[in-house]
C-alpha cells in the first residue's frame, strides 16, 4: 500500500479526532472564519440535488441564551460564538439526513480552523420556532454551537482510543475478516 499523501493523512486524523466542545472561550470567531464554517454545509450532497434546507446564523449573546432555553441540553449555547440552525421542509425522508451532511462538513471545517462544535437537539422545537419566527410548515433538523474551546486537546488526543474499532459489535461485514485497525 502506498503511503498516504499529508493531506489525506491529515483529513482523516480530523475525522477521527473531531470531539464536541461544550466550554467556550469568552473570545469571539472572526466573520472571515465564520463565514468559511458557513460556506462549508452550502455545497454538500443532498438526495436529487434537493438542498432542502434554511440555515440561520445566530450570533447575539442575548438570543443565544434566550434560545438555550429550547433545548433540555443546551446550557453551552449562551457561551459559543454563534451557532447554525438548519431547517427542513421534512417532505421527505432524507431531508434530516441531508441535513446532518451539511452540518457535519461545518463542524469538520470548524475543527481544522481551530473551532469547537456542539449539535444541541431543541426538546420545545414549536417554541425555538416561534422564538426564531420559523414557518409552521418547516422543521428544525439540528443546531450547532461553534466557538473557540476552552477544553483545551480533545480528549483522546493523549493516545487513548475513544471509539471501538470497526472489527467491534459496531460493524458486521460482507465479508470474512476485516483489515486490522494501525
Amino acid at each position: 500500500m502506498e503511503s498516504m499523501s499529508t493531506d489525506l493523512a491529515w483529513i482523516l486524523t480530523g475525522c477521527c479526532w473531531l470531539r464536541e466542545a461544550r466550554l467556550y472561550l469568552d473570545k469571539p470567531v472572526p466573520d472571515e472564519v465564520v463565514f468559511r464554517v458557513l460556506e462549508a454545509g452550502r455545497p454538500a450532497g443532498s438526495a436529487k440535488n434537493g438542498q432542502p434546507w434554511e440555515f440561520i446564523l445566530v450570533r447575539d449573546r442575548e438570543r443565544l441564551e434566550k434560545l438555550s432555553r429550547y433545548g433540555q441540553f443546551a446550557s453551552h449555547l449562551p457561551n459559543a460564538s454563534f451557532a447554525v440552525v438548519i431547517v427542513v421542509s421534512d417532505r421527505y425522508i432524507q431531508d434530516r439526513f441531508d441535513a446532518g451532511r451539511a452540518e457535519q462538513n461545518r463542524m469538520l471545517a470548524a475543527h481544522f480552523l481551530g473551532v469547537g462544535s456542539c449539535p444541541i437537539t431543541f426538546h420545545d422545537e414549536e417554541g425555538a420556532k416561534a422564538f426564531l419566527k420559523i414557518p409552521k410548515e418547516l422543521r428544525i433538523a439540528v443546531c450547532i454551537a461553534f466557538g473557540y474551546s476552552a477544553e483545551g486537546r480533545p480528549r483522546g488526543c493523549s493516545g487513548k482510543r475513544l471509539r471501538r474499532y470497526s472489527t467491534s459489535r459496531s460493524m458486521v461485514a460482507a465479508t470474512p475478516e476485516l483489515p486490522e485497525p494501525p
